[in-house]
């Protein structure tokens, strides 16, 4: 294979070693290290066909042009020799050919362990890298939790043996004893259905980050290889150069944009043990308006608040005021011009909860065209026409769950918007 005129040979393999690139006959003209180093029986000028089947887009004839038609696609292909798939993107040079830039789409650990995959095989740019990193803490951490579970299972079966060889001489202690342990077990079963529940949840947070990894910092990242590609190095000066670094502005800002996001989410994650403290809510509302007083000026908004008997709440500060701040903050940004916005802010307490509620006059939200677990996901936005990234409620969720509570909305479109908050009392 001839060296590209955009990276090299050895360059490709150090940044993607399970690249492969192919000409327009669909025959192999390059294999990265690593891809090699599971598909040994790979072989230049080999037919793509004969080792990969592409899984998506649905494409129905597999050729050149309707890979070129294609290009800005996420690619997935299956190794046929393997259950390895491979997720990546595809760049065309018409001098070059097309060369495949993607990793591994791994959802299981023991997938790389059958494929003798090891961490080593990745570029250390590589984001995947981190995504398995985290599913084996994920992994290791059930398998820790099950491991401690299952000797507290094993020392209450000794000690229901030792007490029932002691106890079945007579029959009043022996039910006594079997209706303490139906409560045991009960509670046992009870707090491993939750922590069953949690790992659940915590799987598919890591299957989404492990998603936006792969997809949303690929895409800015392949563009900035193809305007790389196309950018005229004899003539830097010229008007096309000008506009090819326009573009690659725009792309690393995007880029950058995604990292934010992602490392916002991850001090979520990350902090959740902070130190809860009793906060006055009147003093916390007020500190949310004393922030967006310029926009609660600039749009003559009127903000009422009923705390009833609620006028305290064990909890962490920073996520109660940034949940109050986003909430408030959008009922201002999604305001109706029709009329100035009215948000009402109401807290009270039932039995196990702190609820608080933040309701408005504005746009409000059309639900019908969310599902139920799509509303609060990252970069949904109700209105696509009013500045945002769709960052502020998926933030919301993170912290409300990160506190044991959960969230809640209801809207009518052109009328209002009502969000209603759980929060546990202690």
């Amino acid at each position: 294979m001839k060296e590209p005129l955009f990276a090299s040979a050895a360059f490709l393999d150090l940044v993607f070693p399970f690249y492969f690139g192919f000409d327009e006959t669909l025959c192999l003209v390059g294999i990265g290290s690593s891809l090699r180093k599971i598909c040994p029986d790979l072989t230049l000028g080999d037919p793509l066909n004969q080792h990969f089947r592409l899984l998506w887009p649905p494409i129905a004839a597999l050729s050149a042009e309707t890979l070129k038609g294609n290009l800005k696609q996420v690619f997935l292909f299956k190794i046929e020799a393997m259950t390895i798939e491979l997720k990546g993107q595809i760049v065309y040079l018409p001098t070059e050919g097309f060369f495949f830039l993607g990793s591994p789409a791994v959802k299981k650990v023991s997938e790389l362990i059958r494929a003798k995959i090891t961490l080593n095989d990745f570029a250390l740019h590589d984001n995947t890298t981190e995504s398995l990193l985290m599913m084996q803490l994920y992994q290791q951490q059930m398998d820790l939790q099950l491991a401690e579970k299952n000797r507290e299972l094993e020392f209450q079966q000794r000690e229901v043996a030792s007490q029932n060889e002691e106890l079945l001489q007579q029959k009043e202690e022996i039910e006594a004893i079997n209706d303490g342990l139906e409560h045991t077990v009960a509670i046992r079963t009870e707090e491993l259905s939750k922590i069953i529940e949690e790992l659940s949840a915590q799987n598919q947070n890591l299957e989404q980050f492990s998603y936006i990894i792969s997809h949303n910092l690929r895409s800015p990242l392949a563009q900035i290889l193809g305007l790389l590609s196309i950018f005229d190095r004899q003539e830097p000066g010229n008007l096309f150069n000008e506009k090819v670094l326009q573009h690659l502005d725009k792309s690393a800002d995007n880029l950058n944009m995604v990292i934010t996001d992602l490392s916002a989410i991850l001090a979520v994650q990350k902090n959740w043990d902070k130190a809860k403290e009793i906060i006055q809510l009147k003093h916390i509302i007020g500190a949310v308006l004393d922030s967006l007083q310029v926009e609660i000026e600039q749009y003559q908004a009127r903000i009422s608040f009923e705390l009833g008997n609620t006028e305290v709440i064990c909890t962490i500060r920073a996520y109660l005021h940034s949940i109050l701040f986003n909430l408030i903050g959008n009922a201002l940004k999604y305001r109706s011009p029709d009329r100035a916005p009215r948000i009402r802010v109401t807290a009270t307490t039932d039995e196990a909860f702190v609820v608080i509620s933040v309701a408005d006059n504005g746009l409000g939200i059309d639900l019908t065209k969310f599902a139920p677990d799509q509303f609060f996901g990252l970069y949904k936005r109700p209105h696509l026409h009013i500045e945002g990234k769709g960052l502020g409620l998926y933030l919301v969720k993170t912290q409300v769950e990160t506190l044991n509570g959960k969230i809640e909305v209801a809207s009518q479109p052109d009328q209002s918007t009502v969000f209603t908050v759980y929060l546990p009392k202690e």
